[in-house]
């Protein structure tokens, strides 16, 4: 039966050549439609069971929380320098927009950036946001206003929370906090120093010694002030792939045309976003490479 099949067919390609190139041609065509409308996602979820509920959980909690995901720009250079240029730049982000492709109108592409502390929350509520047993600790520091005073308060509290006891430092979280406080101690020695050697000081300065050592350094610095994190976060998520390549070009050239002002900043981009970005963006480049390197070895191979 099979035999019969390929004779058959063996016989119409030999009498009628053109008439089965035509055919064949025509074929081509209609299936290359269809295969024009195929679209790469590099999204994770796409591997699990569509029908699944805890994939479509998955997919939801992407699809509305778009929080859960953001794109991190990290700076690197001199502590001033990175601050400064973080100043400028996040408002430029934030109204970052784009053009919808649904109905034209402009798009913003981030919701909020987040690189620094919100120093004016934490004076009205930040003593109702700390347990019970820091505050009865910290109570003591403020018992005076005498200088003499608040130092030697402040050298025993610092002994009651962290001499003899491994659990105020057990987690990451903690060794962040005793860190930030032995920096903003570190800075209010400075500032005294700084006030013993030239015999004045700015308010600005004063303001700003006692915003560090009540609510710590403001800035997402690393431990060696040698690094500057800021996360934007998108008004889209990791599902908008269109926009998720739009956002993080547009990011990256805001960098690109701001670095020429600050050539002594490095500059670079992370996160969830970005490599979503560049997944997206090389897998096509190689798909469309692999696909013509691919007809063309068919084509040879059958003629």
């Amino acid at each position: 039966m099979r035999d019969r099949g390929l004779k058959t067919l063996a016989k119409w390609q030999s009498k009628s050549p053109w008439i089965i190139i035509s055919v064949v041609f025509f074929i081509s065509l209609f299936f290359i439609y269809f295969a024009g409308h195929l679209k790469v996602t590099m999204r994770w979820s796409d591997l699990l069971p569509s029908r699944d509920q805890r994939t479509i959980q998955f997919n939801k909690i992407i699809e509305e929380f778009k929080a859960a995901t953001s794109l991190v720009v990290v700076l690197q250079g001199d502590e001033q320098r990175i601050k400064k240029f973080a100043d400028e730049i996040a408002p430029i982000i934030l109204n970052a927009e784009t053009e919808n492709a649904n109905n034209k109108l402009k798009l913003k592409l981030f919701r909020r950036i987040d690189y620094k502390t919100e120093t004016d929350f934490l004076k009205k509520y930040g003593l109702l946001l700390m347990k019970e047993d820091d505050l009865i600790n910290i109570k003591d520091i403020f018992l005076s206003p005498n200088f003499k005073n608040f130092l030697f308060n402040l050298n025993n509290s610092l002994e009651k929370e962290y001499v003899g006891r491994q659990e105020s430092i057990s987690t990451r979280e903690k060794e962040d906090q005793a860190f930030q406080m032995l920096d903003a101690v570190q800075y209010l020695v400075e500032t005294i120093q700084f006030s013993l050697d030239f015999g004045e000081i700015s308010n600005k300065k004063v303001n700003k010694t006692i915003d560090k050592f009540l609510y710590g350094e403001p800035y997402f610095l690393s431990y060696d002030k040698k690094a500057l994190i800021l996360n934007a976060v998108p008004n889209f998520s990791m599902t908008d792939a269109e926009l998720m390549v739009k956002g993080t070009d547009a990011v990256q050239t805001i960098l690109d045309e701001n670095l020429k002002n600050y050539p002594n900043i490095n500059a670079g981009l992370t996160g969830m976003i970005a490599i979503g970005r560049d997944e997206m963006v090389y897998s096509e480049k190689s798909l469309n490479i692999t696909t013509i390197i691919a007809v063309i070895a068919i084509m040879a191979m059958l003629i």
